[in-house]
């Protein structure tokens, strides 16, 4: 009997790729820089100090050499921009004599978000974008302990830090939006969320993030104002901001 013949196989395999030199992948990196790599690394030093473990397992803080932050921020090319979603929250309480009107400013340096440090270390210039507002009510029904407030609620692109006059001031705002303390809700929801979306405005530093004059940066602040006093100190909503961040360097 003739010999058979094998089969060839169906496998064919895959073409390697080639290995990339020392040069093709610095090149590499500084093109599409890993931004949370960077970005968590860089944040774990909001103080210019880093967390390192020794022989025995016990982590001290060390100094972060300025060389080391010099090449992060040189990873992220000149002029491209980044943009960065940071979060805070806060409870919003009646003052000791009930007045209801309070603000978020949306300014780091009037609010705390805790990456922002960091982000200074990486980047020059600095906008907001957009920014959202969840008003949760702690006051539901048939809670009798606390006076309920008709509230007005508004984006004013115009201030940094400026409590509202009152109910009517944020009424005039052309984006206000009115509701009841226990029912922020017209479907009868505990929670409200707006979203505005901020001008077009020009860049700002970050070390100087909101600038009124032209407007800048990030200049605004969400405001909201009582038709009515409320009870005095009671905390009436848990309020929760997400703002959208642009970011750039310069050089």
């Amino acid at each position: 009997m003739p010999p058979r013949k094998q089969k060839e196989s169906k496998q064919q395999s895959k073409p390697r790729r080639p290995r990339r030199g020392p040069k093709q992948r610095k090149e590499l990196l500084l093109k599409s820089p890993n931004v949370d790599v960077v970005y968590l690394a860089v944040a774990a030093l909001n103080n210019n100090e880093m967390v390192v473990e020794n022989k025995d397992g016990v982590t001290l803080p060390s100094q972060y050499p300025v060389d080391v932050l010099a090449l992060a921020k040189g990873m992220f090319k000149s002029g491209r921009v980044y943009k960065f979603q940071l979060h805070v929250q806060t409870p919003f309480a009646a003052s000791v004599a009930g007045a209801t009107a309070g603000n978020f400013p949306w300014s780091p340096a009037v609010t705390s978000y805790s990456e922002y440090a960091a982000l200074t270390a990486l980047f020059d210039e600095v906008k907001l974008l957009s920014t959202t507002i969840m008003w949760t009510a702690t006051l539901g029904w048939g809670l009798t302990s606390a006076l309920p407030v008709q509230f007005a609620l508004a984006p004013d692109n115009t201030l940094i830090n400026t409590i509202p006059t009152g109910f009517t001031a944020v009424q005039r705002l052309s984006e206000s939006h009115i509701f009841q303390s226990n029912v922020p809700q017209a479907s009868g929801g505990a929670t409200l969320k707006k979203k505005h979306k901020v001008p077009s405005r020009s860049w700002a530093t970050t070390l100087t993030p909101a600038v009124v004059s032209p407007p800048s940066g990030c200049v605004g602040q969400w405001s909201w104002g009582g038709s009515n006093t409320g009870t005095n100190s009671f905390i009436y909503a848990q309020i929760a901001m997400t703002n959208v961040f642009a970011f750039r360097s310069r050089a």
